[in-house]
Parts: structure tokens; sequence; C-alpha cells
């Protein structure tokens, strides 16, 4: 078996701060994971979704 060395690479991200009353809801409505569920400092993959549910993003949530 062939051995492969792990290589991180450090990529820019963006992000986007989310806050106010109706945060959790609006995520809730956008994304396709669960986000109301998550706990503090739990984090989860999700994609972004248009009006039509077509996939737009990837994206890593994090509840803070």
């Amino acid at each position: 078996m062939a051995s492969h060395p792990l290589t991180a690479f450090d990529h820019p991200r963006d992000v986007v701060l989310v806050e106010g009353a109706d945060a959790r809801s609006y995520l809730q409505s956008q994304l396709t994971q669960d986000v109301e569920a998550l706990n503090v400092g739990g984090s989860t993959w999700s994609f972004i979704l248009d009006p039509k549910s077509s996939i737009e993003a990837l994206v890593r949530v994090t509840r803070i």
C-alpha cells in the first residue's frame, strides 16, 4: 500500500455572522441541516439553497 503524506492548505474563507432574534429561524429556512438543533459550539456542513431548492453553496455552520 502506498503512503500518502498529509498536506494542509491555507485557503482564505469568507465568514458571515447571522445574529438577532430571527437568526436561527432564518437559517433553518435557507439551509439543508437542522441548525436549530445545533448546540453552542456545535458545527455541521450544510448546503445553501435557492428559492427552487437548488444548491447554491456548501457551507460550514457553527453556533457560537
